[in-house]
């Protein structure tokens, strides 16, 4: 019974938002909840809907064709994060402190997302990354339930430097723009922590330091959408180039 923004986004690589309706919260809304909205489409699609509200986590409805009526979207409320128990070492068994801690909790899309000197989660699956000065780690599908606080424990390593170079459709480098390693399960990710990203330079290259091994994708800080393909740091790695990644 709130107000809630209804985005129509394209499927294509480099699409964007082509359509966007706003319904009015509050008294006005009927008891049970629905608000009408319209989008409007020049092609059969498909098309992502991406609903936005203030309490409820952003939803994602895949693959929707026009014409189409009679959509029904149900949101359903988010637990609160809450705080896991947390052990760092070294690789040599030494305790550490005065670490910091990010969050990415397994959405389609993200409301937000947190660091700090917790390990706060959502219910479900999440990964947090830990970074302090002999290291950093990488947590990886962390099963949380509310009630049930999983105990947690990270080993640092040195990670890796990650390199390439941003390019455009006709190879031309895309100088001034952040780039951020993410969970690659995001259909967007404007959201970045500053110390795994970097800003392009007028070659389009950049280098982003410390970075842990396993599964990453590459976002844009200013639109947050994907950036090349999935890819995978090798355990052993310590410099990792990427070559050219494409933004269409």
């Amino acid at each position: 019974r709130e107000q809630c923004i209804v985005e129509l986004w394209g499927t294509a690589p480099g699409a964007g938002m082509l359509d966007m309706d706003m319904t009015r919260g509050g008294s006005g809304v009927a008891e049970s909840g629905r608000v009408p909205f319209v989008l409007r489409a020049l092609e059969e699609g498909p098309y992502s809907l991406v609903v936005r509200t203030g309490s409820y986590p952003i939803t994602v409805v895949p693959d929707v064709k026009a014409p189409r009526e009679g959509l029904s979207i149900r949101m359903t409320r988010e637990a609160e994060p809450f705080t896991c128990p947390l052990k760092v070492r070294t690789a040599e068994g030494a305790s550490v402190a005065g670490f910091v801690v990010g969050t990415w909790p397994h959405r389609d899309l993200v409301q937000g997302f947190w660091s700090g000197s917790a390990a706060k989660v959502r219910p479900g699956l999440n990964t947090l990354v830990v970074l302090a000065d002999a290291g950093v780690a990488v947590l990886r599908d962390v099963k949380a339930e509310s009630g049930a606080a999983p105990q947690l424990e990270a080993v640092l390593s040195p990670g890796a430097v990650l390199k390439g170079r941003l390019v455009d459709g006709k190879g031309a480098p895309v100088a001034g723009e952040w780039v951020h390693v993410s969970w690659p399960g995001y259909l967007r990710m404007a959201n970045a922590y500053r110390w795994l990203a970097d800003r392009t330079g007028p070659d389009g290259r950049f280098e982003i330091a410390r970075v842990p091994a396993g599964p990453w994708r590459l976002y844009a800080h200013s639109s947050g959408e994907r950036l090349g393909a999935e890819f995978t740091l090798p355990a052993d790695a310590r410099v990792h180039d990427l070559g050219e990644v494409l933004r269409r």
